[in-house]
């Protein structure tokens, strides 16, 4: 039998115990944190749509590049153009610069280390209100742009979206921002299904049913792959192996080689997906964190089947 074999791909996350940042860095698993203390309030604010909900008043637009199972946003740091990722699971604005400082903090992570350090910037623009003089956090995120090809500026976290409606269009490529109590998303008519979340922090859990026992999920825009506790993957005697291989691969280069796992049924709040394939990631250290066990993360090959809004008010996600 031919194993078939994918190539290295990084997953990134994050996890905030107490002052320690801890990172994760699988491309595939997206970014867990607690908190974003003493980082800048991202202001959005107003502005003119230019597409079909034009009309709807408390919104606004981004225009997006659905790339490689990422949300990718142009932008602008000081006089560099490129992109920006923009995700759910990460809590601040985070830009991409190697720390050159030796005594700087280390973010140390399940797969490897990485520096991170503090700057001010003239100029920071992602279409919205741009920042002007502000001090932001940074690290060498330089498998970002290895990994999408493209330049590549940092992260736009939760800070930038806190307590609005998220409306992601995928197959328009395009992203809504209101605070009103009706997603702009609604124009398309009642949507297909919804599911409630609890938040920790910045993180969406979401309550499911693996295989019949009762558990939580993240939900990550972040995240390229849905992932599977390594543990889960383990105690599920029903889970079958497959010969999908992929190779994760770390901030300080070290690689992991693991392979997909399927999932005979996965139920989320009436909504059922079976035969899933999912990758076996160690989760210990989220659910420390969290104070909560997690089973796994929903991630865009899931959620980019449908077009969503995130409610973080009514702590509510509608599907279309």
């Amino acid at each position: 039998m031919v194993k078939q074999r994918s190539a290295t791909r990084l997953v990134f996350g994050w996890l905030s115990l107490r002052r320690t940042v801890m990172v994760m860095l699988l491309l595939l698993t997206g970014h867990l944190s607690s908190s974003g203390q003493g980082l800048p309030n991202l202001l959005l604010h107003d502005r003119e749509l230019r597409s079909e909900y034009g009309s709807y008043v408390g919104n606004q637009r981004l225009a997006i590049a659905y790339h490689k199972g990422l949300l990718l946003v142009p932008g602008r740091v000081n006089d560099r153009a490129g992109y920006f990722l923009l995700d759910t699971g990460a809590p601040f604005l985070l830009i991409n610069e190697v720390v050159e400082d030796p005594g700087a903090d280390v973010a140390q992570g399940l797969q490897g280390a990485v520096q991170l350090g503090t700057r001010a910037y003239d100029w920071i623009d992602w279409g919205m209100k741009p920042l002007e003089q502000v001090e932001v956090s940074h690290a060498d995120l330089s498998h970002l742009h290895d990994y999408t090809g493209k330049a590549f500026l940092g992260i736009l976290g939760y800070e930038a979206f806190a307590g609005q409606q998220v409306s992601i269009d995928y197959r328009n490529r395009e992203i809504y921002f209101s605070k009103s109590n009706q997603p702009v998303l609604h124009l398309k008519g009642a949507p297909a299904f919804e599911w409630h979340f609890r938040q920790v922090g910045h993180i969406m859990l979401v309550e499911a049913t693996l295989q019949g026992k009762k558990c939580y999920f993240i939900l990550d825009t972040g995240s390229v792959n849905s992932v599977l506790d390594a543990r889960e993957a383990a105690l599920l005697t029903a889970v079958a192996q497959t010969d999908r291989e992929v190779m994760l691969g770390s901030v300080d280069s070290r690689q992991l080689r693991t392979r997909y796992v399927q999932v005979q049924e996965l139920a989320i709040q009436g909504q059922v997906y079976r035969e899933l394939s999912l990758l076996p990631v160690d989760l210990s250290e989220v659910s420390k964190t969290l104070e909560t066990q997690v089973s796994g993360i929903i991630g865009n090959d899931i959620l980019s089947q449908y077009t969503v809004a995130i409610d973080y008010k009514e702590k509510k996600i509608r599907f279309w």
